[in-house]
């Protein structure tokens, strides 16, 4: 039934098509048929938070359970959060129009630490208390997982329980603990630590942390001496977990990654020391080909995607990416579907690759040398070497492309002006490599952000005049020439990115003041207001450059020693230090085990799959190209008429 009075609302947002639940291939499950219902929260607008695929997995496993029921929300955007209060009406979930104090269990995905006041947001608007401790027996458990689970000491006080790693196998385990629970009508707190036996899990309010007087450390207590240690959850195979859902949600709103998005690996061996996601989604574990081939044939045909990426931390890394590539493209390329890879390397480009690529678009290839010089490239572990940077360049070029993108980081451990210079040449001369074919060069630049987990969590972020002068000074370079187009992070919004990202649990007085004093959507430069960060950090005596730019001791105590992604701290001190010296560490997919202490090599190991994918004669069942082939081409005209909520789309 039309709620007209909802109708009428949205009229005056923008983009009411965020608001409006008439995507395809949604779940219709039973309200009161479900025992366990959960609400999927992205911090961030619809837009990109149904465009990040984690998020998407849990929503299709959670309702392929049986008696299970998994709706999703998004954070509005300011104009619609004023309308909410103005109205006094409570923020409800995006399918069922449920209110989030409804569900059994308020999970978000912390992907951004800059999404941290959106949090908050949205806790407040579905009247949710905002503490953990204040939460009644009836209230939901709000829990959190995504990358910033893994330092999420800041937002330590607003979370029920966290869960650390992938979620697929910790669900089943976690609906077990609850439905005990809710049989013997217990207390939350004795939820709270029942559930801490479940392996991965971790609830902050168990712990607790003391302080020195210079604002370091000094012990984090556990509750239990049996819960010292929070180990990540690791998918051991991927092929059998089946994370592949082909029946995939189609949005009415063009969002960010508006394609079909297709994982095919996860984790990553090349031990780049600024990447948190190549240590915490270690190790690296490859979807079978067959599989691949499986999901796009029937995915493909159940949304009808006119694009396709292929999705890894390093998708050329894949096994069998050379024969994989060109026999995807030979099949969708029938049927006109374009084909995206974002994530590959420079050195895992080959001609045929290329080749396969181009043959369906050729918009713009990305290239990410991270550093311009080969001296820092060996400081962050990116084994890449000029040369190769150029042959490729010019390579790409000749294929027939005109655009080559260009991803840079400034501030990075041991910079010194000669980088700079380097990363300066470096363009000029791939420039230069365009020059016949008046190629164009996007160059982008961000921050370098120490983030946890990695051999870099010790250095401190450059001071912010510092990177200024050094965005200046590309800016006077590259200026003169017009086929060069420089884009740049906002250093201010690095800064308290880094501020978070190597916080503790007192920064919490200091988000909640933020958003209290309006914060919202710090991740958005537009909305990124740093004047409000400065008067909160005023308020609470908080010094940010304490977290952020503060080189820290190797043998102090980190906000996040006791939640352990499995790569061991003697590990990234012997890589922190390699860094120093400049000196590469080997890929353990090609070269021998760098004994980073993920794998036991019994339930946690790498997966490869290096044998070769069907030949040509071979039955796949990508797609049914006999029957495309058979068809012959016919033009339509239709006409049609967007009536009631439908027209917000």
């Amino acid at each position: 039934m039309v709620d007209f009075t909802e109708m009428n609302e949205l009229l005056f947002v923008a983009k009411p098509g965020r608001y409006v639940p008439y995507e395809s291939n949604i779940y219709s499950k039973d309200w009161e048929g479900s025992d366990i219902k959960w609400v999927l929260v992205f911090p961030d607008v619809y837009e990109v938070g149904l465009s990040h695929l984690g998020l998407r997995i849990l929503y299709h496993k959670l309702n392929n359970m049986d008696k299970v029921l998994a709706d999703r929300a998004y954070a509005p955007w300011p104009d619609r959060e004023n309308q909410l209060r103005k109205k006094q009406k409570i923020l409800c979930s995006h399918e069922l129009n449920r209110p989030l104090k409804d569900f059994h269990f308020v999970g978000y995905s912390l992907q951004y630490e800059l999404s941290y006041t959106n949090v908050l947001t949205v806790l407040n608007l579905a009247q949710i208390p905002l503490f953990s401790e204040e939460r009644k027996e009836n209230d939901p458990f709000v829990v959190g997982g995504g990358p910033c689970a893994f330092h999420a000491e800041p937002m330590a006080h607003f979370f029920d329980f966290m869960v650390l790693g992938e979620a697929e196998e910790t669900l089943p385990e976690i609906h077990r603990v609850f439905k005990e629970w809710r049989s013997n009508r217990s207390s939350r707190s004795t939820f709270l630590s029942e559930i801490r036996k479940i392996p991965g899990i971790y609830v902050p309010s168990l712990f607790t942390t003391t302080y020195k007087t210079n604002g370091e450390i000094d012990i984090i207590t556990p509750k239990y001496s049996d819960y010292k240690l929070i180990k990540k959850r690791v998918l051991k195979n991927l092929d059998d977990s089946s994370p592949l859902f082909p029946k995939d949600i189609v949005p009415v709103l063009s969002i960010v990654h508006d394609r079909l998005n297709v994982e095919i690996t996860r984790g990553c061996t090349r031990g780049c020391r600024f990447c948190q996601a190549g240590f915490i989604y270690r190790p690296v574990r490859e979807i079978h080909p067959e599989s691949i081939f499986n999901h796009i044939k029937e995915a493909l045909k159940k949304t009808g995607y006119e694009e396709l990426s292929l999705l890894s931390l390093s998708t050329g890394d894949y096994s069998n990416i050379q024969s994989l590539l060109p026999k995807i493209v030979s099949k969708i390329s029938k049927s006109r579907t374009a084909i995206s890879l974002p994530s590959l390397r420079v050195g895992t480009l080959t001609s045929e690759m290329i080749e396969a690529i181009k043959s369906i678009r050729k918009t713009g290839f990305t290239l990410a040398p991270e550093a311009g010089s080969e001296r820092l490239r060996r400081v962050i572990n990116k084994q890449i070497s000029t040369d190769e940077l150029l042959k490729t360049a010019e390579y790409i070029y000749r294929s027939g492309w005109r655009l080559i993108k260009l991803y840079f980081m400034i501030g990075l451990p041991t910079e010194q002006d000669k980088d700079i210079d380097d990363l300066i040449d470096l363009c000029f001369e791939i420039w230069k490599l365009g020059k016949f074919c008046n190629g164009r060069l996007h160059v982008s630049v961000s921050t370098f952000v120490p983030k946890p987990h990695t051999p870099f969590q010790w250095f401190g972020q450059a001071k912010r005049n510092y990177l200024e002068e050094k965005l200046k000074y590309l800016k006077k370079r590259l200026k003169h020439f017009k086929s060069i187009e420089l884009k740049w992070h906002n250093p201010g919004q690095s800064f308290w990115e880094a501020v978070m990202a190597r916080g503790d649990r007192k920064l919490g007085e200091l988000i909640m003041a933020a958003w209290q004093m309006g914060a919202r959507f710090d991740g958005w430069t537009e909305l990124f207001q740093e004047d409000i960060w400065n008067r909160a950090a005023e308020k609470t005596a908080l010094d940010p450059e304490f977290y952020a730019n503060r080189t820290i001791k190797l043998d102090e105590i980190l906000p996040w020693d006791h939640l352990s992604c499995g790569v061991t701290k003697d590990y990234l001190i012997q890589e922190y230090r390699k860094a120093t010296e400049a000196r590469f560490t080997s890929d353990c997919r090609t070269g021998t085990c760098t004994r980073c202490g993920v794998c036991d090599f019994k339930t946690v190991q790498p997966i490869l799959h290096k044998n070769k994918i069907p030949e040509k004669g071979h039955r796949t069942n990508l797609m049914s190209v006999e029957i495309i082939d058979k068809l012959k081409e016919y033009w339509f005209e239709f006409t049609y008429t967007k009536l009631n909520m439908a027209k917000f789309f």
